[in-house]
């Protein structure tokens, strides 16, 4: 029944190009800070994202998690099941942040200054 109700009401291209569209905002603010390195590859045109992933060289992928859960947003810290690429890329661990229909720009903003607090409290 939820998988007939989703393909009844959810545009799934529509869907594609929202995270997609989220994606590319979150790396782009991501990029303003100096200690954050992105580990996922931007999207080129056409294709499909819902996960931005990266390392900070100042807080272990694990501490920003719980900080950002503190401030309720939701992430995914650790090897995500990758551990030669964190081997091959020299981290520990990273933080994956996964978009869908329910995330919108603000929790992207949300998340931006959570991290600016956390930048903060050095």
């Amino acid at each position: 029944a939820a998988i007939d109700f989703m393909n009844q009401h959810i545009d799934f291209k529509e869907l594609q190009q929202h995270e997609t569209t989220l994606v590319l905002l979150l790396i782009n603010k991501l990029q303003q800070f100096k200690t954050i390195k992105i580990l996922s590859t931007v999207p080129a045109e056409g294709q499909h994202s819902s996960i931005v992933t990266f390392v900070c060289s100042k807080y272990h992928a694990h501490d920003i998690a719980a900080f950002l859960d503190q401030h309720g947003i939701a992430v995914r810290a650790g090897h995500h099941c990758v551990q030669p690429f964190h081997q091959q890329q020299g981290v520990n661990a990273s933080v994956r942040v996964s978009f869908s229909l329910y995330n919108n720009q603000q929790d992207v903003e949300k998340l931006i200054h959570s991290l600016r607090q956390l930048y903060s409290q050095l």
